[in-house]
């Protein structure tokens, strides 16, 4: 779990303003701190060198396998984030993935931690 001095820092570091342009920059490092909130060993190479490494989201790949065998030991916050991510590469398993946390319905996302929810609208606004 992130404090909210973590929180505050991410905000700075990847604003989300109203004139906010979606940019490949601002969702790979969105997307890569993701990857850290949830874990690198469930993305990319599976090793934080990895992700220190990685240029592209494309390099922070999700491993399916991994992640569905690790699923039930994240928190609810990791299973949602996670499910997310995978969405961006496999919607089928990124689905699965959102029923399997509980996920019913786009409702849930009002019931998140409000960082959560952010990092969620970033990922979101710069993919277009």
């Amino acid at each position: 779990m992130l404090t909210s001095l973590e929180e505050t820092v991410h905000d700075v570091m990847v604003p989300l303003r109203n004139e906010m342009t979606p940019s490949h920059f601002e969702f790979f490092f969105t997307w890569r701190y993701a990857v850290e909130m949830i874990g690198a060993h469930l993305f990319g190479d599976g090793t934080l060198h990895g992700v220190n490494q990685a240029v592209d989201y494309r390099d922070l790949r999700p491993n399916l396998p991994a992640i569905h065998a690790a699923f039930d030991t994240l928190s609810g916050e990791q299973q949602h984030l996670a499910a997310v991510l995978v969405c961006f590469f496999n919607l089928e398993q990124g689905i699965t993935l959102l029923l399997r946390a509980g996920v019913r319905d786009l409702m849930t996302i009002t019931r998140m931690r409000h960082h959560l929810r952010r990092v969620i609208a970033r990922l979101m606004l710069c993919a277009v």
